[in-house]
């Protein structure tokens, strides 16, 4: 399975949610239980790792056999954001070790004006 392209666009100094349904080809949603998630955010040039999401820390929530994936940065985890583009993806862990992953694109910043 190829993962979905998808761009995403973060608010500097907002909450930031992405939520969505994993479905199989018959439109049914993916059991996820036991399954870990985690993404990273980069900027492209150097590729500096920004940021790091994971399910275990609670920044992305999996919900078990309704195949749902929501993820939430908080303000204060997107006011350090500094270049305006970068890159990420997005990786689920099921199985013995499988790993998948489910989307990948550009993040662009939004520059905050009010402080």
């Amino acid at each position: 399975m190829r993962a979905g392209n998808y761009d995403i666009y973060i608010e500097q100094g907002a909450t930031f949610r992405l939520s969505f349904v994993w479905k199989d080809s018959n439109g049914s949603p993916i059991d996820l239980r036991g399954c870990t998630a985690r993404m990273q955010l980069r900027y492209i040039y150097p590729e500096e790792l920004i940021l790091t999401l994971t399910s275990a820390d609670g920044d992305i929530a999996i919900g078990g056999v309704n195949g749902t994936v929501e993820m939430e940065l908080t303000p204060d985890r997107t006011v350090p954001l500094e270049k305006n583009t970068g890159r990420y993806d997005l990786e689920i862990e099921y199985g013995e070790g499988e790993v998948v992953r489910l989307l990948e694109g550009r993040w662009y910043l939004s520059r905050e004006v009010t402080r």
